[in-house]
C-alpha cells in the first residue's frame, strides 16, 4: 500500500511542483470552461435551498382548486401497451382534483388502443386516435384541440408521477410572467444496471440541480415533453407543436420568443424509464443532441442577432450557455486530449488522473446538493457509491456521443431521417 501511495505521490508531484502558468495550461478546459459554470450553478442552487421561502405558489394552487379550474394532461403515445396503464393510474391518483386526461394514440400497432378504449368507455380518460401515424407533434396538437384546461400538461406514456406532481408544477404560474414550467424528472429504473445508475446521477445533477439555476438566471430553454406545463394561451399563440424530433425544445423556444419566462418546479417529480442497454442509450442521446444543433443553431439562429425584432437577451444568454458549455467545451476537450498527447505525452497520464480526481470531488458536491433537495434521500444516497465512475461516464463516454451527434447533424442533417417521425411527414417539413 505504501508503495502505491508513493507511486501516485511521485506522479502528482511532477504536476503540482510546476509553476502556476503550467498548471493552468494543463487544466485550462476545467479552469476556464467547466469550473466557473459548475461553481456558479452550485452557488445559485444553494442560495435557492437556503432562501426560497415563497408561499405564493401554494396559495395560487389553492385558488385554482376553489375555482374548480381544470387542467388538461395530454399523453401522446405510440406502442406503449407496457407502460400506459401505470402512467394513467398515477395521474388518476393526483391530489389536484380537476384533471382531464387525454390519451392520443398515434397509429399504434400493439394493444395500446384497446387498453385505452376500455378506460375511455369507463369515462376515466378521453381517448383520441390517429389511425395513420403522424408523429408526436401531430398527436399532441390533436389533444390540444380537445383540451378544456386553462393549463396544459404534457406527459410521456412511460412516465409515472408523484401524487402531488400536478399541484407542484402549477405553483410557479402564480407569477403572471411565467408561461411554462418544467417538471423534475428522475430515473425510475435506476436499479437495473450500472448504466441506469449513471443516468440517475446525470438526471439528478443536470435536471434536479442544473435547471434550478437555469430558471433562476432566466436562461432555461427546455420544458421536457416527459413532464411540462404551459399556459393554454401561449400554446394557442404559437400554434402548438411543430414536427419533431425534439418537439419539446422547439416548443420551448417558440414560447420563450413569444414573451415570458420558463420556470422549473423541483418538487414536481415524475419518474421515467431510461435506456438500460448501451445501444439504446446511444440512440437516445444521438436523437436528443442532434436537436440541439437543429433548433438552437439553425431554426432559431436569429436569437444571436440583436437587431432581430424578437431579440431577447435571456434567450441569447441561454443559447450562448449551450454553445459554450455543450458544443465548444465538447470539441475543445478533443483538441485538449490531442494537445496533451502530442506535446506532453510523458506527463499526460498524471494530468488526466489528477483531473479525474478533481471531477470526482466536483460531482460529489453536486450530488450532495441534489441529495439535500431530494425527497427520496434513502434511495438517492446509494448513488454516492458510483460517483468515482461518473466522470468517465459523463466526461468521456457521454461527451463523445454528443460530439458525434453534433457532427453528424452539422454535416448530414440526420435529424431529418429520424424514425421517431414518419418519413412522409418529415419530407413535407421545412429543413432548417
Amino acid at each position: 500500500m505504501q508503495d502505491i501511495i508513493n507511486y501516485f505521490a511521485y506522479g502528482f508531484s511532477g504536476i503540482l511542483n510546476r509553476d502556476w502558468a503550467s498548471i493552468v495550461l494543463f487544466y485550462w478546459p476545467f479552469i476556464f470552461l467547466e469550473l466557473p459554470r459548475y461553481l456558479f450553478t452550485d452557488i445559485v442552487v444553494l442560495l435557492n435551498v437556503l432562501f426560497n421561502k415563497d408561499d405564493a405558489g401554494s396559495l395560487f394552487v389553492a385558488q385554482l382548486v376553489r375555482t374548480k379550474t381544470y387542467i388538461s394532461i395530454i399523453i401522446p403515445c405510440y406502442n406503449e401497451e407496457q407502460g400506459i396503464l401505470n402512467t394513467i393510474y398515477s395521474l388518476k391518483k393526483q391530489s389536484y382534483p380537476y384533471i382531464q386526461i387525454i390519451v392520443v394514440d398515434d397509429g399504434s400497432t400493439d394493444n395500446t388502443p384497446n387498453i385505452c378504449k376500455l378506460l375511455a368507455d369507463k369515462k376515466e380518460i378521453l381517448f383520441l386516435r390517429n389511425r395513420i401515424r403522424g408523429g408526436k407533434s401531430s398527436a399532441a396538437n390533436l389533444g390540444l384541440r380537445y383540451a378544456k384546461g386553462k393549463y396544459i400538461i404534457t406527459a410521456d406514456a412511460d412516465t409515472v408521477f408523484d401524487a402531488h406532481a400536478v399541484k407542484k408544477i402549477l405553483a410557479p404560474f402564480a407569477k403572471p410572467d411565467i408561461i411554462a414550467v418544467s417538471g423534475n424528472i428522475k430515473v425510475r429504473n435506476m436499479g437495473e444496471n450500472l448504466l441506469t445508475r449513471m443516468q440517475a446521477i446525470e438526471y439528478l445533477i443536470n435536471i434536479s440541480v442544473g435547471r434550478i439555476a437555469g430558471a433562476k438566471l432566466n436562461i432555461l430553454l427546455i420544458v421536457s415533453g416527459a413532464f411540462g406545463a404551459f399556459r393554454r394561451s401561449i400554446l394557442e399563440q404559437v400554434g402548438g407543436w411543430d414536427v419533431g424530433p425534439g418537439e419539446d425544445a422547439d416548443l420551448t423556444m417558440k414560447s420563450k420568443l413569444a414573451g415570458g419566462k420558463i420556470a422549473f418546479a423541483p418538487d414536481a417529480v415524475c419518474f421515467t424509464c431510461v435506456p438500460d442497454t448501451i445501444a439504446g442509450f446511444i440512440k437516445q442521446q444521438r436523437r436528443w443532441n442532434r436537436s440541439v444543433i437543429r433548433y438552437h443553431f439553425r431554426k432559431y439562429i436569429s436569437v444571436f442577432n440583436p437587431l432581430h425584432a424578437n431579440f431577447d437577451i435571456s434567450i441569447l444568454l441561454g443559447s450562448l450557455d449551450i454553445l459554450a458549455y455543450q458544443i465548444i467545451a465538447g470539441y475543445s476537450f478533443i483538441i485538449y486530449l490531442g494537445w496533451l498527447f502530442i506535446y506532453h505525452r510523458p506527463v499526460m497520464w498524471w494530468v488526466l488522473v489528477l483531473g479525474y480526481i478533481i471531477f470526482i470531488i466536483n460531482n460529489a458536491l453536486q450530488l450532495f446538493i441534489c441529495w439535500l433537495l431530494s425527497a427520496a434521500k434513502v434511495q438517492d444516497i446509494r448513488l454516492f457509491l458510483y460517483i468515482p465512475l461518473y466522470p468517465f461516464f459523463n466526461g468521456y463516454f457521454l461527451r463523445l456521443i454528443r460530439i458525434f451527434a453534433y457532427t453528424e447533424e452539422l454535416l448530414f442533417r440526420t435529424s431529418y431521417s429520424d424514425p421517431q417521425v414518419p418519413k412522409e411527414v418529415l419530407d413535407q417539413t421545412v429543413h432548417w
